[in-house]
Protein backbone atom coordinates (compact mmCIF):
# COMPACT_ATOMS: atom_id res chain seq x y z
CA UNK A 1 0.00 0.00 0.00
CA UNK A 2 1.14 3.36 -0.78
CA UNK A 3 0.92 6.75 1.22
CA UNK A 4 0.86 10.07 -0.05
CA UNK A 5 0.77 13.41 2.04
CA UNK A 6 -1.99 16.07 1.13
CA UNK A 7 -0.32 19.51 0.81
CA UNK A 8 -1.44 21.44 3.36
CA UNK A 9 -1.06 21.92 7.48
CA UNK A 10 2.32 20.08 8.84
CA UNK A 11 -0.15 17.86 10.76
CA UNK A 12 -2.50 16.82 7.98
CA UNK A 13 -2.77 12.81 7.84
CA UNK A 14 -0.93 11.25 5.24
CA UNK A 15 -3.89 9.60 2.79
CA UNK A 16 -3.39 5.94 1.95
CA UNK A 17 -4.23 4.55 -1.56
CA UNK A 18 -4.59 0.35 -2.16
CA UNK A 19 -1.78 -0.22 -4.81
CA UNK A 20 -3.54 -0.34 -8.46
CA UNK A 21 -2.44 -3.54 -10.56
CA UNK A 22 0.08 -3.02 -12.31
CA UNK A 23 0.20 -3.66 -16.40
CA UNK A 24 1.68 -7.05 -17.32
CA UNK A 25 5.25 -6.23 -19.25
CA UNK A 26 5.74 -7.27 -22.25
CA UNK A 27 8.73 -9.61 -20.85
CA UNK A 28 5.95 -11.06 -18.49
CA UNK A 29 3.36 -11.50 -21.55
CA UNK A 30 6.01 -13.71 -23.66
CA UNK A 31 7.16 -15.63 -20.38
CA UNK A 32 3.76 -16.51 -20.09
CA UNK A 33 3.06 -17.34 -23.19
CA UNK A 34 5.42 -19.60 -23.64
CA UNK A 35 4.66 -20.82 -20.16
CA UNK A 36 1.51 -21.87 -22.08
CA UNK A 37 2.72 -23.86 -24.94
CA UNK A 38 3.85 -27.88 -25.39
CA UNK A 39 7.03 -28.34 -25.66
CA UNK A 40 9.25 -29.81 -27.95
CA UNK A 41 10.54 -32.62 -25.75
CA UNK A 42 11.23 -36.16 -27.19
CA UNK A 43 11.64 -39.40 -24.72
CA UNK A 44 14.67 -40.24 -27.16
CA UNK A 45 16.43 -36.91 -26.94
CA UNK A 46 16.77 -37.12 -23.16
CA UNK A 47 17.59 -40.41 -23.47
CA UNK A 48 20.50 -39.80 -25.65
CA UNK A 49 21.71 -36.77 -23.94
CA UNK A 50 22.34 -39.12 -21.05
CA UNK A 51 26.11 -39.97 -20.35
CA UNK A 52 25.54 -43.54 -19.45
CA UNK A 53 24.13 -43.89 -23.03
CA UNK A 54 25.86 -44.34 -26.45
CA UNK A 55 24.97 -41.17 -28.64
CA UNK A 56 23.14 -42.38 -31.91
CA UNK A 57 24.82 -40.02 -34.76
CA UNK A 58 21.76 -37.87 -36.93
CA UNK A 59 23.16 -37.86 -40.43
CA UNK A 60 22.72 -35.44 -42.72
CA UNK A 61 23.23 -33.67 -46.84
CA UNK A 62 22.18 -30.79 -47.74
CA UNK A 63 18.68 -31.85 -48.48
CA UNK A 64 17.80 -34.58 -45.45
CA UNK A 65 18.17 -35.54 -42.13
CA UNK A 66 19.07 -39.04 -41.58
CA UNK A 67 17.11 -39.48 -38.28
CA UNK A 68 18.22 -42.42 -36.36
CA UNK A 69 15.01 -44.77 -35.92
CA UNK A 70 13.93 -45.46 -32.71
CA UNK A 71 11.82 -47.58 -30.43
CA UNK A 72 9.60 -44.53 -29.76
CA UNK A 73 9.11 -43.55 -33.57
CA UNK A 74 8.18 -47.35 -34.42
CA UNK A 75 5.65 -47.67 -31.62
CA UNK A 76 4.12 -44.37 -32.77
CA UNK A 77 3.66 -45.61 -36.68
CA UNK A 78 2.38 -49.00 -35.66
CA UNK A 79 -0.49 -47.17 -33.51
CA UNK A 80 -1.56 -44.41 -35.99
CA UNK A 81 0.05 -43.88 -40.01
CA UNK A 82 -0.50 -39.58 -39.45
CA UNK A 83 1.68 -37.81 -36.26
CA UNK A 84 4.24 -35.54 -35.79
CA UNK A 85 6.74 -36.17 -33.42
CA UNK A 86 9.14 -33.86 -31.35
CA UNK A 87 12.91 -35.36 -32.06
CA UNK A 88 16.56 -34.30 -32.06
CA UNK A 89 17.72 -32.35 -35.26
CA UNK A 90 21.31 -31.06 -35.27
CA UNK A 91 19.98 -27.93 -34.74
CA UNK A 92 17.83 -28.58 -31.57
CA UNK A 93 14.49 -30.56 -31.12
CA UNK A 94 12.10 -30.02 -33.77
CA UNK A 95 8.56 -31.11 -34.46
CA UNK A 96 8.65 -33.58 -38.07
CA UNK A 97 5.33 -35.01 -39.58
CA UNK A 98 5.04 -38.41 -40.11
CA UNK A 99 2.34 -39.21 -42.79
CA UNK A 100 0.50 -42.38 -44.30
CA UNK A 101 3.39 -43.15 -46.84
CA UNK A 102 5.77 -42.59 -44.61
CA UNK A 103 7.78 -45.54 -44.20
CA UNK A 104 5.25 -47.49 -46.91
CA UNK A 105 5.99 -51.05 -46.98
CA UNK A 106 9.16 -51.36 -44.32
CA UNK A 107 5.89 -50.53 -41.65
CA UNK A 108 6.14 -54.55 -41.85
CA UNK A 109 9.62 -54.64 -40.41
CA UNK A 110 9.10 -52.64 -37.49
CA UNK A 111 8.62 -55.60 -35.03
CA UNK A 112 11.55 -57.10 -35.69
CA UNK A 113 13.55 -53.95 -35.35
CA UNK A 114 11.73 -53.18 -32.07
CA UNK A 115 13.05 -56.45 -30.92
CA UNK A 116 16.81 -55.09 -32.18
CA UNK A 117 16.61 -52.15 -29.88
CA UNK A 118 18.79 -51.56 -27.05
CA UNK A 119 17.62 -50.90 -23.76
CA UNK A 120 17.78 -47.50 -24.22
CA UNK A 121 15.57 -47.63 -27.57
CA UNK A 122 18.20 -47.27 -30.16
CA UNK A 123 18.29 -49.49 -33.67
CA UNK A 124 21.95 -49.10 -35.06
CA UNK A 125 22.19 -48.21 -38.58
CA UNK A 126 18.75 -47.75 -39.16
CA UNK A 127 17.29 -44.73 -40.47
CA UNK A 128 13.99 -42.26 -41.46
CA UNK A 129 14.87 -39.46 -43.88
CA UNK A 130 13.17 -36.10 -43.21
CA UNK A 131 13.08 -33.54 -46.01
CA UNK A 132 15.16 -30.64 -44.12
CA UNK A 133 12.91 -27.91 -46.35
CA UNK A 134 9.38 -29.17 -44.71
CA UNK A 135 10.07 -31.19 -41.67
CA UNK A 136 8.61 -34.38 -43.38
CA UNK A 137 9.35 -37.82 -43.11
CA UNK A 138 10.06 -39.20 -46.87
CA UNK A 139 11.69 -41.98 -46.64
CA UNK A 140 13.85 -45.04 -44.84
CA UNK A 141 16.98 -46.92 -45.04
CA UNK A 142 19.63 -48.96 -42.84
CA UNK A 143 21.65 -52.18 -43.39
CA UNK A 144 19.42 -55.23 -43.44
CA UNK A 145 21.01 -56.98 -41.14
CA UNK A 146 24.33 -57.08 -39.27
CA UNK A 147 27.26 -56.68 -40.42
CA UNK A 148 28.65 -60.08 -41.82
CA UNK A 149 31.99 -61.69 -40.37
CA UNK A 150 33.87 -60.46 -43.68
CA UNK A 151 33.08 -56.82 -43.03
CA UNK A 152 30.35 -56.78 -45.58
CA UNK A 153 26.73 -54.68 -45.31
CA UNK A 154 23.74 -55.06 -46.96
CA UNK A 155 21.29 -52.01 -47.36
CA UNK A 156 18.40 -51.00 -47.95
CA UNK A 157 16.15 -47.82 -48.58
CA UNK A 158 12.92 -46.96 -50.08
CA UNK A 159 11.38 -43.08 -50.49
CA UNK A 160 7.99 -41.70 -50.70
CA UNK A 161 6.40 -41.70 -54.41
CA UNK A 162 5.71 -37.82 -53.70
CA UNK A 163 9.26 -37.30 -53.65
CA UNK A 164 10.83 -39.58 -56.50
CA UNK A 165 13.18 -38.43 -58.92
CA UNK A 166 14.14 -35.19 -56.87
CA UNK A 167 17.92 -37.07 -55.93
CA UNK A 168 16.86 -37.55 -52.16
CA UNK A 169 17.52 -41.09 -51.88
CA UNK A 170 20.84 -40.40 -53.80
CA UNK A 171 21.61 -38.05 -50.78
CA UNK A 172 20.35 -39.78 -48.14
CA UNK A 173 22.45 -43.52 -49.56
CA UNK A 174 25.19 -41.67 -49.72
CA UNK A 175 25.61 -40.63 -46.36
CA UNK A 176 24.23 -43.55 -45.25
CA UNK A 177 27.50 -45.41 -47.15
CA UNK A 178 29.63 -42.80 -45.92
CA UNK A 179 28.89 -43.66 -42.28
CA UNK A 180 29.08 -47.52 -42.64
CA UNK A 181 32.48 -47.09 -44.67
CA UNK A 182 34.61 -45.26 -41.94
CA UNK A 183 33.88 -47.69 -39.33
CA UNK A 184 36.73 -50.10 -39.50
CA UNK A 185 34.55 -53.37 -38.95
CA UNK A 186 32.86 -52.51 -42.99
CA UNK A 187 34.90 -53.46 -45.93
CA UNK A 188 31.96 -53.66 -48.66
CA UNK A 189 28.63 -52.24 -48.86
CA UNK A 190 26.03 -53.87 -51.29
CA UNK A 191 22.71 -53.37 -52.34
CA UNK A 192 19.89 -55.16 -54.37
CA UNK A 193 17.43 -53.33 -56.45
CA UNK A 194 14.85 -54.39 -59.03
CA UNK A 195 15.88 -51.07 -60.92
CA UNK A 196 19.30 -51.14 -62.41
CA UNK A 197 20.10 -47.03 -62.46
CA UNK A 198 19.84 -47.23 -59.13
CA UNK A 199 21.71 -49.61 -58.13
CA UNK A 200 24.71 -48.37 -60.35
CA UNK A 201 23.94 -45.15 -58.74
CA UNK A 202 24.47 -46.48 -55.10
CA UNK A 203 27.46 -48.84 -56.49
CA UNK A 204 29.16 -45.46 -57.53
CA UNK A 205 28.67 -43.22 -54.84
CA UNK A 206 29.86 -45.73 -52.09
CA UNK A 207 33.03 -46.51 -54.36
CA UNK A 208 32.32 -50.31 -55.08
CA UNK A 209 30.74 -52.12 -57.63
CA UNK A 210 27.46 -52.81 -57.23
CA UNK A 211 25.38 -56.20 -56.55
Amino acid sequence: MRCYAKVGPVDTPAVCHPPSPSAPTRTHLETLRRSRQPQCLDVTSVVRKSTSVPFVRTLTTPRTVLLPLSAALMRKRLETDDFELCCELPAGPQMQHFGPQWPGEAVVTFPMLLGLADEHGNVDLAYAVIDRENGEAVGQLGTKGPISADGVAEIGYGMNDAVRRRGLCTEAVGALVDELVSRPEVTKVVAETAVAPRTTICGKMAGHEPR
